[in-house]
């Protein structure tokens, strides 16, 4: 799994009086705060769906890593090396605002399922940030029930790099 962790200004002065960049917020259906729409509340979901399967099941079934990476919607420094010195994943779930998912897919040549986070009135990387609760409840079951069928017979088996 990939993320990323918001290095952008907060933009303080900018925000609704009852919201702060530095303070999660749950109103109106939505969580506000710097970074929930990308990428904090991605983790949130990621880590929330293992968490799920683990409780459930006792066990995820496969070898997991989690890479929180801090370029800021680039190419982070060594992710190439990375991609081809170690065995390839299976499947690289992307829940969006990571990285463009043709880094992965076309880049690094790494099999990727697009999870889309956000719409685009969601003031990512400005004041009054926010993801919609629904569409963090969708993103969970989502990322759940993938972490869940990866474990199931039939699933593609990651190549390995010469």
């Amino acid at each position: 799994m990939v993320g990323h962790g918001d290095v952008i200004r907060g933009l303080d002065d900018g925000w609704d009086e009852s919201l702060s960049p530095w303070r999660m917020t749950e109103r109106d259906d939505s969580w506000y705060g710097r970074g929930v729409a990308d990428n904090k509340g991605q983790h949130s979901i990621n880590i929330g769906a293992i968490q799920a399967v683990l409780e459930t099941r006792g066990k995820l079934g496969f070898n997991a890593k989690y890479l929180i990476e801090m370029g800021e919607e680039r190419i982070p420094p060594g992710l190439r090396e990375l991609a081809v010195t170690h065995k390839k994943p299976a499947i690289l779930p992307n829940l969006g605002a990571s990285l463009p998912n043709d880094t992965f897919s076309e880049t690094l040549e790494l099999p990727t399922i697009w999870v889309p986070h956000s719409y685009p009135g969601c003031s990512q990387h400005a004041p009054n940030e926010h993801l919609p609760l629904f569409t963090a409840r969708e993103g969970l079951a989502l990322m759940a029930g993938l972490y869940w069928h990866l474990d199931e017979p039939g699933v593609p088996v990651g190549r390995q790099t010469t």
